[in-house]
């Protein structure tokens, strides 16, 4: 088949971590794109240096010499899914490496760059508001500023973060609901956050399906991001990976796998906060629950600019990149809710707050959870009217300030994001 005939929507997407700048990964998940075309290296980039040797004659041109490829646009989309497998007490968690990572660690970490080291879960062994005295030992466990999932006797599920740590004692936010009691389980969740110091860098690579179109492969590596997440009430969340690549292989026969294979996440699921699935919170505290927020769409955008840093060695003579994101670069929400509202005369006198979306899939022990919690979120603007129908709505662009939890990467990043 020649490429005039392969179908654009026909093709394999995976990513790997790599274990050193620009050495492509030996551990590489399949995704579905939600792109279009789902091509992730439709275009490649090389420098190509012209000659300025001598000629015999001005009519001789000189061929140009090859030069750095750096600089590829990479792009992926997919959607948000839960993770395949819960951590509680008797967890084994998968630690993230180049060697052994799931399709979420590896999305995630491309998109924020930090991760908690995974760990199991927890039972309660009492509580009194808003501390929980976990197992004896499992204090451990768990990191000030991090989310983890309350799964109460009868199978509901409710999120709570780590404010402080004495022990085994953990203070929460917001306070966990009814009576808990000895035994409820715990359960750990993977938690993301803005790494101030991130190197980790990946490897993209895409192979056309139709027989005979193996000369079509491509393959990015030493590949970096900036992410985009859309969340819209009642539709399946979104992740955008926008990056470049240092160097890359192809069009050509790479000897790419063209065997279709899942993901290990869990289907996804849409955020549908009317059947009590998940949550919506624009909160001044979060030390009591909060009201569900009348708000219709969220995207999140985290600019993550990059800087090669020349040395011996590594792809095309550059020995690492940096994340280098300027002050200006400021990590954007806008949102949109119904106007009237408390959060709309908050954002009107330039007020924090807490910003909180999650969502459910499944109840007790099959149930998974996703968390974004924007722990500062300041109005960029004054807020405007934004007419959607016949009605009128707020939309307000906000900045994601530090948290002021703590001094740690996890404690003090703008986003903190969570699955399990």
């Amino acid at each position: 088949m020649t490429w005039e005939n392969v179908n654009k929507h026909n093709g394999i997407v995976r990513i790997g971590a790599e274990s050193t700048f620009g050495t492509t990964s030996s551990n590489m998940k399949a995704l579905l794109n939600r792109a279009d075309p789902p091509w992730p290296l439709a275009g490649k980039t090389q420098q190509m240096i012209a000659r300025q040797d001598s000629l015999t004659s001005r009519r001789a041109f000189q061929t140009p010499v090859k030069g750095m490829k750096s600089g590829s646009p990479v792009a992926l989309s997919v959607d948000v899914k839960p993770t395949s497998g819960r951590l509680n007490a008797a967890a084994s968690p998968v630690v993230f490496s180049n060697a052994s990572a799931l399709s979420h660690q590896l999305l995630w970490r491309a998109a924020m760059g930090g991760e908690v080291a995974p760990a199991a879960g927890t039972t309660v062994d009492s509580y009194s508001a808003p501390d929980v005295t976990v197992a004896s030992g499992h204090g451990t466990r768990f990191a000030v500023g991090q989310w983890f999932l309350y799964e109460a006797t009868g199978g509901a599920l409710s999120l709570h973060q780590v404010t402080a740590i004495a022990t085994d004692v953990l203070t929460v936010q917001p306070p966990l609901p009814g009576t808990p009691t000895s035994g409820e389980v715990i359960r750990n969740l993977y938690n993301y956050f803005l790494a101030e110091d991130d190197t980790q860098t990946f490897t993209v690579a895409h192979a056309p399906i139709e027989a005979g179109s193996n000369e079509l492969q491509t393959r990015a590596r030493g590949c970096v991001f900036s992410p985009e997440l859309t969340l819209t009430l009642g539709g399946v969340p979104m992740l955008s990976l926008s990056g470049t690549s240092a160097d890359h292989d192809g069009p050509g026969d790479l000897s790419l796998s063209e065997t279709a294979v899942s993901d290990d996440m869990a289907a996804p699921f849409a955020l549908d906060v009317s059947s009590g699935n998940g949550g919506l919170w624009l909160a001044s505290s979060l030390s009591s629950t909060p009201s569900a927020s009348l708000i219709t769409s969220v995207k999140l955008t985290i600019p993550r600019q990059w800087q090669d840093i020349p040395g011996a060695g590594g792809v095309s003579s550059l020995a690492a990149r940096k994340e280098v994101a300027s002050p200006q670069q400021q990590i954007q929400v806008e949102i949109t809710l119904r106007g009237g509202t408390a959060e709309v005369t908050a954002f009107a006198n330039m007020s924090s707050r807490h910003l909180v979306l999650f969502g459910f899939s499944g109840t007790g022990t099959s149930g998974r959870a996703f968390l974004v919690h924007v722990p500062n979120a300041v109005p960029a603007v004054p807020p405007t009217v934004q007419v959607d129908g016949e009605l009128a709505f707020c939309r307000a662009v906000l900045t994601a300030q530090r948290n002021t939890l703590g001094t740690t990467d996890l404690a003090a990043s703008n986003v903190v994001v969570a699955w399990g």
